[in-house]
């Protein structure tokens, strides 16, 4: 028997049989083929491709699989690397390749072979397999806060925070998905700059206007560097125009740095206190800005306990220092209270 080599020129998932025919005229073979061809696979992963071999002709036999990554850089294995083939049908088996973690960003080819030994006869198919390698430096985007209530006309500010991952670095572009119904998003740095390991950030406005209806919309922030493109949902709840009151129905001092207010909801909405601000009449101020104060019904009476000093150790202190250290019988003192509404109710207090 004479066997006769066939051309080894390869075209990604092409199969070229048979790179060795008996000459006796049995025209039996078989065909391999790997599907997916063409393969993305990110550094330190991994990914299958299915390795499919048909009966052509009658052939019947085992097969032995083989793969060589045609620059060594990548790890292949096989589930089985023996197949047993009968007449007329197929044997299937995953082939897995590993990409280490410092494999080059490259397209990267693998040559899948199967070599079949029948009744006096050798035949060998082969496949090309194609790994794109690609880098697990990304980015992350999120938004602070990812929810906001906007009162219709009114506008409202958001965070836009860019984390690198894994190393990324570059300018990542942002877009925003609006829907419509009279809201805008403006301002902010775009693109932004992150720098490796590390973060950046810009704000945007969220506008609303008196002719947005009331109801729940959705805005989506996306960033896109390259191929990595990633979005998150900002939801805008938007009521109508509402009026927020408060009067001061009482105060009283629990001790020399807590002060006590008693306060009436005197508006058509619940009010949420998130800052406050004590002003002496030389100007020094204890100031608040993160409060968890109290939420109040409409007509229901609250009381506020505002501290101030070494009581208060979140706040900050402007003014000549060790001038205000506690509350004085007969002074007169100026508060100011922040809703979460960036609503400002300003009270002058004599103890």
């Amino acid at each position: 028997m004479v066997l006769t080599a066939a051309s080894t020129s390869y075209v990604a998932g092409s199969t070229i049989l048979p790179l060795i025919a008996n000459s006796n005229g049995n025209s039996g073979s078989f065909l391999l083929t790997v599907n997916p061809s063409g393969l993305t696979i990110l550094q330190g992963a991994w990914a299958p491709s299915t390795v499919t071999v048909f009966s052509l002709n009658g052939f019947a036999g085992k097969i032995a699989l083989s793969a060589t990554s045609t620059d060594g850089a990548l790890g292949i294995t096989f589930q089985n690397n023996t197949l047993s083939l009968t007449a007329g049908a197929t044997a299937i088996t995953l082939l897995t390749v590993n990409v280490p973690d410092d494999a080059t960003l490259d397209s990267h080819d693998i040559i899948v072979t199967g070599t079949g030994t029948g009744h006096r006869r050798t035949f060998s198919s082969s496949t090309l397999l194609s790994v794109a390698v690609g880098s697990t430096a990304t980015f992350d985007i999120h938004l602070d806060p990812s929810s906001i209530t906007s009162i219709a006309g009114s506008t409202s500010t958001v965070s836009v925070i860019v984390t690198s991952l894994n190393g990324f670095a570059g300018n990542v572009t942002l877009t925003a998905t609006i829907p419509f119904g009279f809201i805008a998003v403006m301002g902010g740095q775009n693109p932004v700059l992150v720098p490796a390991n590390g973060t950046a950030s810009t704000t945007l406005q969220i506008a609303t206007t008196a002719a947005t209806q009331p109801g729940t919309y959705t805005i989506t922030v996306t960033g896109t560097s390259g191929p990595n493109s990633y979005s998150e949902a900002l939801t805008v709840t938007v009521t109508t125009q509402v009026v927020e009151g408060l009067s001061l129905t009482g105060q009283s001092l629990a001790s020399a740095t807590n002060l006590t207010l008693y306060l009436q909801n005197t508006g058509d909405v619940q009010v949420t206190l998130q800052a406050y601000s004590i002003r002496d009449s030389l100007g020094d101020a204890w100031t608040l800005r993160n409060w968890t104060g109290p939420t109040i019904q409409v007509n229901s009476v609250s009381p506020a306990n505002l501290l101030i000093s070494l009581d208060c150790f979140e706040c900050t202190y402007t003014g000549i220092f060790g001038l205000f250290s506690q509350f004085v019988a007969g002074r007169t003192y100026t508060v100011t209270l922040t809703t979460n509404t960036n609503t400002e109710f300003i009270f002058t207090i004599t103890l």
